[in-house]
């Protein structure tokens, strides 16, 4: 289960089906179309934003190596 079902309890549209389809009118031929060139914007700036959290992420963390036989201190957060 896709975790869009799981939050609205139904599956979600198949858009690939829907802009596979070639209609014989050019005013809905040229909406999906644009709906294509919409899908590719949107999974292009998604992954522009989704690197742009990890930079930023790895930049706040720090390299840590630990071997066998280190002591080391563990917190743990109950409500995570």
């Amino acid at each position: 289960m896709c975790p869009f079902q799981a939050l609205y309890r139904y599956s979600p549209l198949n858009r690939e089906i829907m802009t596979q389809e070639v209609s014989p009118v050019v005013v809905v031929e040229d909406m999906l179309l644009a709906r294509v060139n919409m899908d590719h914007i949107f999974h292009k700036q998604l992954q522009l934003a989704t690197n742009m959290i990890k930079q930023i992420a790895d930049k706040r963390r720090m390299k840590r190596e630990f071997h066998v036989g280190d002591l080391v201190y563990l917190e743990s957060q109950s409500y995570r």
